[in-house]
Formats: structure tokens, sequence, C-alpha cells
């Protein structure tokens, strides 16, 4: 039950994925700078569901380890669609903005 209130918690609680979503940012070394919330308003398998559009900064290796993060995050997301603009030329490579958007579970 422990594992399952961590996957899909109880409540939206917009604060909690804000800091979840910066934590995974900031673990990668990408920018997080801005994020919105949709809620749904069907259940999917008796859990609600809120989409999240988040725009982050960072180089290409750090969107796939954004996506990895994502992927074996505590918390139950479910990446929908991910938009990439190439940005400035740096010494390290094209720094580029990602919009991902994405879904988490609440109960």
């Amino acid at each position: 039950r422990e594992r399952l209130l961590t996957l899909v918690p109880e409540g939206l609680n917009e604060d909690a994925l804000v800091k979840q979503l910066s934590a995974i940012a900031k673990t990668v070394g990408v920018s997080l700078t801005s994020m919105s919330f949709s809620l749904q308003n069907a259940q999917t398998d008796g859990a609600d569901t809120v989409t999240i559009s988040a725009n982050f900064t960072g180089y290409y290796n750090s969107l796939i380890s954004l996506l990895q993060a994502l992927e074996t995050s505590p918390r139950l997301f479910k990446v929908s669609s991910v938009g990439v603009q190439l940005g400035e030329v740096t010494e390290a490579g094209y720094l580029m903005t990602f919009n991902v958007s994405l879904e988490a579970y609440y109960q």
C-alpha cells in the first residue's frame, strides 16, 4: 500500500509535483523554466489524472537523462509528448528548450 501511495498519492498536491519535477531537473542538469497543470475529468483505473506541461532548458544528453529519470521516478509519470527547440550554440553544444507533456496520477 505504501508503494502504491508513492506511485499514485492521495490528493493532487501541486506543490509536491513542482518539487518533484524541480528535483529531477536539478539532478539531471536541466533548468525547469515553467510548468502548468490541467485537470482531467475522467478517472483512469480508479485514479484521477493531471496533465502537466513543463518547459526545460538544457542539452541533448540532459533531455535523455530527464526522460530516464521520469521513467524511474518514485511517482508514476507518463510522458505523452516531447518538443525540442534549438537555441544558441555554446562550447558544450546546442542549448535547447524542451517542452514535455506528461501525466501524473492521484487518488
